[in-house]
Protein backbone atom coordinates (compact mmCIF):
# COMPACT_ATOMS: atom_id res chain seq x y z
CA UNK A 1 0.00 0.00 0.00
CA UNK A 2 1.49 3.30 -0.58
CA UNK A 3 -1.06 6.53 -0.16
CA UNK A 4 -3.38 4.57 1.40
CA UNK A 5 -3.74 2.31 -2.80
CA UNK A 6 -2.95 -0.94 -3.59
CA UNK A 7 0.54 -1.11 -5.66
CA UNK A 8 2.44 -3.60 -7.26
CA UNK A 9 5.88 -4.50 -4.65
CA UNK A 10 9.23 -2.95 -5.48
CA UNK A 11 10.78 -5.30 -8.39
CA UNK A 12 7.26 -6.55 -9.12
CA UNK A 13 4.11 -5.68 -11.19
CA UNK A 14 0.50 -6.81 -11.12
CA UNK A 15 -0.01 -7.24 -14.83
CA UNK A 16 -0.70 -11.17 -14.29
CA UNK A 17 -3.18 -10.08 -11.85
CA UNK A 18 -5.30 -7.87 -13.41
CA UNK A 19 -5.12 -9.75 -16.92
CA UNK A 20 -6.87 -12.96 -14.78
CA UNK A 21 -8.96 -10.36 -13.14
CA UNK A 22 -10.23 -8.79 -17.43
CA UNK A 23 -10.09 -12.70 -17.94
CA UNK A 24 -12.53 -13.82 -14.94
CA UNK A 25 -14.98 -10.84 -16.20
CA UNK A 26 -15.20 -11.45 -19.87
CA UNK A 27 -15.50 -15.38 -18.98
CA UNK A 28 -18.65 -14.66 -16.74
CA UNK A 29 -19.85 -12.02 -18.98
CA UNK A 30 -19.86 -14.11 -21.74
CA UNK A 31 -21.75 -17.09 -20.15
CA UNK A 32 -24.36 -14.48 -19.20
CA UNK A 33 -24.40 -13.91 -22.91
CA UNK A 34 -24.74 -17.58 -23.57
CA UNK A 35 -27.28 -18.32 -21.44
CA UNK A 36 -29.43 -15.58 -22.39
CA UNK A 37 -29.00 -16.52 -25.94
CA UNK A 38 -30.27 -20.06 -25.07
CA UNK A 39 -33.46 -18.85 -23.67
CA UNK A 40 -34.16 -16.79 -26.59
CA UNK A 41 -33.42 -19.69 -28.91
CA UNK A 42 -35.96 -22.33 -26.63
CA UNK A 43 -38.69 -19.48 -26.37
CA UNK A 44 -38.44 -18.84 -30.21
CA UNK A 45 -38.45 -22.83 -31.23
CA UNK A 46 -41.59 -23.09 -28.55
CA UNK A 47 -43.33 -20.57 -29.85
CA UNK A 48 -43.53 -21.98 -33.59
CA UNK A 49 -46.69 -23.43 -34.66
CA UNK A 50 -47.62 -25.91 -37.54
CA UNK A 51 -50.87 -24.71 -39.17
CA UNK A 52 -52.52 -27.73 -41.22
CA UNK A 53 -55.49 -25.10 -42.90
CA UNK A 54 -55.67 -25.59 -47.12
CA UNK A 55 -56.98 -22.71 -48.80
CA UNK A 56 -58.81 -23.14 -51.97
CA UNK A 57 -57.41 -21.29 -54.60
CA UNK A 58 -60.07 -22.57 -57.10
CA UNK A 59 -61.93 -20.02 -59.49
CA UNK A 60 -65.26 -20.74 -60.86
CA UNK A 61 -65.38 -22.83 -64.08
CA UNK A 62 -62.07 -24.51 -63.11
CA UNK A 63 -62.29 -28.13 -62.39
CA UNK A 64 -62.50 -29.15 -58.76
CA UNK A 65 -64.37 -26.11 -58.17
CA UNK A 66 -66.42 -25.86 -54.78
CA UNK A 67 -68.27 -22.64 -53.35
CA UNK A 68 -66.45 -22.07 -49.80
CA UNK A 69 -67.65 -19.47 -46.85
CA UNK A 70 -64.51 -17.52 -47.39
CA UNK A 71 -65.47 -16.82 -50.76
CA UNK A 72 -69.11 -16.06 -49.87
CA UNK A 73 -67.92 -13.23 -47.52
CA UNK A 74 -65.67 -11.87 -50.02
CA UNK A 75 -68.70 -11.60 -52.28
CA UNK A 76 -70.66 -9.70 -49.54
CA UNK A 77 -67.27 -7.38 -48.50
CA UNK A 78 -67.46 -6.55 -52.60
CA UNK A 79 -71.56 -5.79 -52.14
CA UNK A 80 -70.43 -3.67 -48.89
CA UNK A 81 -67.97 -1.91 -50.64
CA UNK A 82 -69.95 -1.01 -53.62
CA UNK A 83 -73.48 -0.32 -51.81
CA UNK A 84 -71.42 1.96 -49.15
CA UNK A 85 -68.18 2.96 -51.61
CA UNK A 86 -69.55 7.20 -52.09
CA UNK A 87 -67.84 7.32 -48.23
CA UNK A 88 -64.89 5.96 -49.52
CA UNK A 89 -64.24 8.53 -52.11
CA UNK A 90 -63.04 11.83 -51.95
Amino acid sequence: WKNGRPEAQRGYNDDLVMSLAIACWVRDTVLQENVKELQYKRTFLKSMIVSNTKLNTTIPGMEGYKRTEVYDNMNKAQQTYKEFGWIIKG
